[in-house]
């Protein structure tokens, strides 16, 4: 509406950018700051969300995009989860999965180079700008005793003070756990005739499978599947062709230290099951699993385990035993990635048992209480199914907006 000629024309205060946001309407013992807007005339508005609908129960995920190689949408990322974890405490969880160098392997610490300005900045907001607390860092496990057998861009120091602070493990994989995992590895691999599922799934079932194995023993009994013989008496509907993509895909992943025939005793190595861990997380703890140093396939199949583990987690699908932590299970359960289309571009299979996860976040995690934050560079960039991309459109954000 056009101002008429001759009209008083005043400057907003604090009030009137409330209520012009629609601020005023937002519960605030729900709400989470989303930022501080500073107008031309020297007043400061707090910026909130409606938690409700970024945590859910009405909505929930967040997907933040931008330019690459400003780090803003991580720390932007990360302010909001500092946020919820204050505002919530023992009602949330967080997972974040660090992907690149040692960027997020120091939130346990105070940053000393914040300025006095910013800190008014975050009072201003009503949250302490201090580190997160209760964090708990998962390496993937490598033989290195240098590094407390770690695989991570931490320097050697660093990585000592936090296994010295019992702030730390390394994650391993055996066979006998984790053998129902390794479908992950081949998330981003074509397989148009769903022979590799095939392969997963008589595996899965095959006493030739089954028993006392090791990994050296999973690699030797593949072995006699390449060979034609074998794989015509056993598993006829599998080409031998077949048998064997399967066995050079497998070799090439598996061939990593993660991998060991069995879970060391020594406390020197600090070996524990990432889903182990996950089962047993707490409201108001922060876990950060460093997968930075690990191949793409690698990556996948730490994500996929976190999601499946999380999910066995809230649907009370496991084993008495497998949590022993005394507290109720958390109410929300927030999962943070970098680069999601790294995980599930648009070219990924329709089988993909990763993307099939990820799917059933963006669908009904809202309702579970699993939650997904997620930055990546283009929005065009999101994976495939038309679905998928509308629940998550409708909390799609660009950094140009912070």
């Amino acid at each position: 509406m056009p101002v008429f000629e001759g009209s008083p024309v005043y400057t907003t205060d604090e009030h009137d950018i409330e209520i012009a946001l629609g601020l005023d309407n937002i519960d605030k013992e729900t709400a989470f700051p989303a930022g501080l807007m500073t107008t031309g005339n020297n007043i400061s508005v707090p910026i909130i969300y409606n938690g409700d609908f970024l945590i859910g129960p009405e909505g929930a995920h967040m997907n933040v995009s931008g330019i690459s190689g400003l780090a803003t949408k991580t720390s932007y990322i990360m302010f909001l989860l500092k946020a919820i974890q204050y505002k919530r405490q023992d009602d949330v969880a967080i997972i974040v999965m660090n992907v690149k160098g040692d960027d997020l392997l120091h939130v346990h610490q105070p940053n000393d180079r914040i300025s006095e300005a910013q800190r008014d900045e975050w009072d201003a907001i009503g949250i302490p700008c201090t580190p997160f607390e209760n964090v708990r860092y998962l390496y993937p496990y490598r033989q290195q005793p240098e590094k407390q057998y770690a695989n991570t861009a931490l320097s050697a120091e660093d990585i000592s003070e936090q296994f010295s602070e019992k702030r730390a493990s390394n994650f391993i994989y055996t066979f006998d756990h984790d053998i129902s995992k390794i479908e992950m590895l081949f998330s981003n691999v074509d397989d148009p005739n769903w022979t590799i599922e095939s392969i997963l799934s008589f595996i899965e079932t095959s006493r030739e499978f089954s028993g006392d194995m090791s990994w050296d023993d999973f690699k030797r009994k593949l072995k006699e599947f390449v060979n034609a013989g074998k794989a015509e008496r056993t598993a006829k509907e599998i080409p031998v062709q077949s048998w064997r993509r399967f066995s050079r895909l497998i070799h090439n992943s598996i061939d990593d230290d993660i991998f060991v025939n069995s879970k060391s005793d020594s406390d020197s190595q600090h070996q524990v099951y990432l889903s182990d861990v996950i089962k047993n997380i707490n409201g108001g703890q922060m876990l950060v699993v460093d997968i930075a140093g690990l191949t793409e396939q690698l990556q996948c199949l730490v994500f996929g385990d976190i999601i499946r583990s999380v999910y066995e987690l809230k649907h009370g699908d496991f084993e008495q035993n497998e949590r022993r932590s005394s507290n109720p299970i958390p109410k929300k359960i927030i999962i943070f990635v970098d680069e999601l289309n790294k995980y599930a571009p648009s070219t990924s299979s329709k089988n993909s048992p990763l993307l099939a996860n990820l799917l059933d976040i963006t669908e009904r995690g809202r309702s579970e209480g699993v939650v997904l934050f997620s930055a990546e560079q283009f929005r065009r960039e999101h994976f495939a199914p038309s679905r998928c991309r509308k629940e998550r459109g409708r909390a799609g954000l660009g950094t140009r907006h912070f």
